[in-house]
């Protein structure tokens, strides 16, 4: 019979200091696959989420965690959420930058023209 899950000494984050590396790494590369994903080339080559993942060797990695199955069912829409996560973390430049750098990255394992990302 199984057991039942016990959260009662569970305490969720809700500070910015609080939140998990592994969320924030997460969030970031989510957010570049989905600029490569959206990227003119990528879509000529009909790319899935599931093979831009495939290329990073941190998401391919974790590609069975839950926040991964969601990410591959929810794609683009996950924008909003990861975004919002990610408040605080960074100044809205610099998480772009470093969501260019991870897309360009990708792009370039891919054979994509990795300029071509905006």
């Amino acid at each position: 019979m199984p057991q039942e899950l016990n959260l009662d000494n569970y305490v969720a984050s809700s500070g910015i200091n609080e939140k998990g590396r592994a969320d924030i790494v997460f969030a970031v590369r989510a957010l570049a696959v989905i600029r490569v994903h959206d990227s003119e080339e990528a879509k000529e080559r009909n790319l899935t989420i599931r093979e831009i993942c495939e290329v990073d060797p941190w998401l391919k990695e974790h590609s069975e965690s839950l926040m991964h199955y969601l990410f591959r069912a929810f794609g683009r829409n996950c924008i909003p959420v990861l975004t919002k996560y990610m408040e605080g973390v960074q100044s809205p430049e610099d998480l772009d930058d470093n969501i260019l750098l991870y897309a360009r990255g990708f792009a370039e394992r891919l054979g994509l023209n990795p300029n071509k990302l905006r």
